[in-house]
């Protein structure tokens, strides 16, 4: 993985977006590979990669400012980075706020969710405090966008996968939906 990377990272930081954009598919794969484990228990890819692989993606996020489209590519990688520490949730919540395109928009709402609602109880993971994404997602769901409104409500109905969360989890968040504007 390591040459594989080599040539990854020079795209994602290539002048010419269209390369920075395409990078990013190849690199969000290899960040749903970054925590799962072979047959025997071990890692599939090593930990010194892994990192690097979640550098990387938050360098591109950096480095995106508020390019709405790279934006909406590079939350494709975080999406499927669900490691990520309090600080660097938080940062790529606010950074991906400038995403537009829908399918950015849903991808920074699952990070939301993920955080305010699963990351808690995420096997083999260190501790997380989850107070500051509650409130974050109960603000969201009273004031937020609409289209971040809609999108959490979406996916907390079943989304496209029409696999609704359980009641007793999203109950709370209910009513802030509703109060909302």
């Amino acid at each position: 993985y390591s040459s594989m990377l080599d040539i990854l990272e020079g795209y994602a930081f290539e002048p010419d977006f269209y390369i920075r954009s395409q990078a990013c598919v190849p690199l969000s794969e290899m960040a749903v590979r970054r925590r799962q484990k072979l047959p025997d228990g071990s890692r599939f890819m090593a930990d010194n990669i892994a990192e690097r692989v979640k550098t990387i993606a938050f360098r591109m996020l950096r480095n995106a400012g508020t390019n709405p489209a790279l934006l909406d590519d590079v939350s494709n990688i975080l999406g499927r980075i669900g490691d990520l520490k309090e600080a660097e949730a938080t940062e790529a919540i606010e950074r991906l706020s400038a995403a537009r395109d829908l399918n950015g928009v849903h991808n920074r709402c699952g990070l939301l969710l993920y955080f305010a609602l699963f990351r808690e109880t995420a096997p083999d993971l260190p501790r997380f405090d989850t107070a500051k994404f509650k409130d974050r997602l109960h603000q969201e769901l009273r004031n937020g966008e609409p289209r971040f409104r809609v999108s959490l409500i979406w996916q907390m109905s079943g989304g496209a996968d029409n696999e609704p969360y359980p009641y007793d989890i999203i109950q709370p968040y209910l009513t802030s939906f509703i109060s909302g504007e």
